[in-house]
């Protein structure tokens, strides 16, 4: 059984977010990176939709300030459809207060996001576990 997994993110956090995704993907875990994966003439909505409706769970990653409206739209559709969010902080300065009550990783360097991979892996296991 392959994991799905939607990974979250701001603007100014891709780079990070693109690591995380690509140490998922050589781990064997399908991460769903929207820059690897929109494609040109179809609703980007409806993608994203359809990617968050395919996951396992949802990783939010964390940069400086606060959560941009996006993660939080895609971080209550995700928990709207029952989905396990696991927030993945990148930078000393993120704002967790809204993620606050959830598990969260720090992944700040390198080191740590290829960490961060395996504890998502661990945490998707283990909640898909739960549901059999």
């Amino acid at each position: 059984m392959t994991t799905h997994v939607f990974i979250s993110y701001s603007g100014e956090d891709e780079e990070v977010a693109r690591e995380l995704a690509h140490n998922l993907a050589r781990k064997g875990v399908e991460a769903w990176f929207d820059r690897d994966e929109l494609k040109p003439g179809e609703s980007w909505k409806q993608q994203i939709k359809r990617a968050l409706n395919g996951s396992d769970a949802v990783v939010v990653v964390l940069g400086a300030g606060g959560p941009r409206a996006n993660v939080l739209v895609e971080a209550g559709m995700a928990m709207g459809q029952g989905k396990k969010i696991l927030p993945v902080i990148v930078d000393e300065k993120a704002d967790v207060d809204v993620f606050s009550k959830l598990r969260l990783i720090r992944a700040t360097n390198e080191d740590e996001i290829d960490t961060a991979a395996d504890q998502v892996i661990a945490f998707v296991a283990q909640e898909t576990a739960a549901r059999l």
